[in-house]
């Protein structure tokens, strides 16, 4: 084989091979932009957004109650894209937290993390995935709720897709101080 068609067809296979890489899914926690293997693993072409004004979370409280269940919506702002995707992990402490119990059927779940399945088309307005989560057990770490979600161009390629990223974090329950808060103002005035 002559060396022009030889680099064509190797090259041909990388473009496809990193896109259908992980045909199952991306891998498990790569809505951590900070990942080894993290969305923009097979999706490049330009610089993620992190911190996106895209992405937005409603149902995510400022302090969270054990073990109680939250109706969460995840919209994203794909401008410009043909389909999206998204992953979604739960962390405190740096170890899962709670645990997703229901979310859209082109989702699954493992624990803490939700990915899609599928790209969805991206119409007028946002897209959004609806996803309940429990939280964990009393804690004394704040929860952190990280999405990563790519804008596609759909052209089953590796390039031209836009990725972004934003974390959303909550606090634990407050506890009550031991002698009350008064007193504890007061412990904290003492040499």
């Amino acid at each position: 084989m002559a060396r022009g068609p030889r680099l064509a067809a190797l090259a041909g296979l990388w473009v496809t091979g990193s896109a259908a890489a992980f045909p199952d899914g991306a891998p498990w926690g790569a809505a951590d932009a900070d990942a080894a293997e993290h969305c923009g693993t097979c999706h490049f072409g330009s610089d993620p957004v992190s911190d996106s004004d895209a992405l937005s979370l409603s149902g995510w409280p400022e302090t969270l109650d054990a073990e109680r269940v939250y109706a969460l919506v995840l919209r994203f702002e794909a401008d410009g894209a043909a389909t999206a995707g998204a992953q979604v992990l739960v962390r405190s402490a740096g170890a899962e937290a709670g645990a997703f119990v229901a979310v859209p059927a082109d989702m699954e779940t493992d624990g803490a993390k939700a990915r899609t399945t599928r790209p969805r088309q991206v119409g007028d307005g946002p897209v959004a995935w609806k996803l309940e989560w429990r939280a964990p057990g009393a804690s004394t770490a704040p929860v952190t709720f990280c999405a990563g979600a790519a804008a596609a161009n759909d052209d089953a390629s590796a390039f031209g897709d836009i990725l972004h990223f934003r974390c959303f974090e909550a606090g634990p329950e407050p506890r009550a101080e031991p002698g009350g808060a008064g007193a504890d103002r007061e412990d904290r005035k003492r040499p």
